[in-house]
């Protein structure tokens, strides 16, 4: 692994921890990325849900990863995700195509729009930016907004 890449990822850990005071398990998610690179070749892996916004607390939160990988083109769903275990606390990753992301932000996946627009990208930041350049033509086009509720139009 390239040293450039590998400090990059400490720093952009260092500072989910940083939002997350109560989140320890910095190395435990360190190794399950490197790990999903070697195994998927992903073209990005983005941090989602309560980690990524900040809000996430020890013993209610998981741990959501959103991988964008051609590994699982055909692949049935039920085989696009898994749960693991990072110090007791719940890893769920998804994996999915660029182009299902795509068509999912378009059909109101609101995992995925929220997983783009909060997530934070530790791998593949070319390809979280067409997805981010897209669901903020989408958000302007369809006029949605996130509230305290959720993803609403306007």
């Amino acid at each position: 692994m390239q040293e450039e890449f590998l400090n990059s990822l400490d720093g952009i850990l260092h500072d989910i921890k940083r939002r997350n005071p109560s989140f320890d398990e910095i190395d435990g998610l360190k190794k399950l990325i490197l790990e999903i690179l070697r195994k998927y070749k992903p073209k990005a892996i983005i941090i989602a849900g309560s980690l990524a916004e900040g809000k996430w607390i020890r013993g209610m939160s998981d741990i959501d990863i959103l991988v964008i990988t051609d590994a699982v083109r055909g692949e049935k769903l039920t085989m696009r995700s898994f749960i693991t275990s990072i110090n007791e606390v719940d890893a769920q990753v998804s994996m999915f195509t660029e182009e299902e992301v795509l068509m999912g932000m378009d059909n109101l996946n609101f995992f995925f729009i929220s997983a783009i627009y909060y997530g934070i990208p530790v791998y593949g930041s070319e390809c979280y930016q067409r997805l981010k350049m897209h669901l903020e033509k989408m958000i302007s086009e369809r006029k949605i907004k996130r509230t305290e509720y959720g993803w609403v139009f306007e």
